[in-house]
């Protein structure tokens, strides 16, 4: 059963190209051809074959293409090498231990206007994944606080070890103002905001929807980006 086994990985090894002649019974046991891998694409852990596998094609130079004024893209440049690192600074971080060591970017404006690509290609910039997550993505039925809780938790520790940048798509429902008629919407924005404060990573967040912003929420974004529509003349340069 053992040598049957390995006769099946070596032919498993031959199809994806390699010499698998070569590799000792030894070295079978440990040289699988196929790992586990997360698809920020299809948001899920696959397997891998490892000879398909390839160094990833960065573009940092598509952040060069993006339309928003220049001081705009110094200050988030300048956030993000601060946050990952990059340049020394005196820490600004909150006083209470794991709290406010993130950078929270707010990106509003209409659809279609260059949001997303923002993200997009400062992720390049840096050459860190992205991790983007729409917000109808996130199961809360009639309110459940509790399982955006644990979706939240789980996304941010995903994003968190593989230093990726986090995309929150259409984050309107946790961000909007807290009022005394919607205890379901308020328990869902202060999860939200008890998550937000103790992330450690670079988190974006989309709006398009013209919102009343709850004033805790404004209180933890450290930059935000305002997008108007794009004129026709724009739109033709682009």
């Amino acid at each position: 059963m053992f040598m049957e086994d390995n006769e099946r990985k070596k032919e498993r090894m031959r199809g994806d190209g390699m010499d698998a002649q070569k590799l000792s019974v030894a070295d079978l046991l440990v040289a699988c051809p196929t790992v586990c891998c997360f698809s920020f694409k299809e948001k899920m852990f696959l397997e891998c074959v490892v000879s398909a596998l390839r160094d990833v094609d960065w573009s940092p130079e598509s952040f060069d293409c993006l339309q928003i004024l220049s001081d705009t893209k110094t200050m988030l440049l300048s956030l993000a090498k601060t946050r990952l690192g990059l340049i020394p600074t005196v820490p600004f971080d909150d006083v209470i231990d794991g709290k406010g060591q993130g950078l929270n970017v707010l990106l509003n404006g209409p659809p279609g206007v260059g949001k997303t690509f923002t993200v997009e290609a400062t992720s390049e910039y840096f050459k860190r994944p992205l991790y983007s997550i729409s917000a109808g993505e996130l199961v809360v039925d009639h309110g459940d606080s509790h399982a955006l809780e644990s979706q939240l938790e789980i996304i941010f520790k995903i994003a968190k070890h593989f230093n990726a940048f986090l995309l929150l798509d259409e984050a309107d429902a946790f961000m909007a103002s807290r009022t005394e008629l919607h205890d379901n919407h308020n328990r869902l924005v202060t999860v939200f905001l008890r998550k937000l404060e103790h992330y450690r990573g670079l988190l974006f967040l989309t709006s398009n929807r013209g919102i009343q912003f709850d004033e805790a929420i404004l209180s933890r974004i450290h930059l935000t980006i305002e997008y108007k529509n794009l004129t026709r003349d724009f739109r033709r340069g682009l």
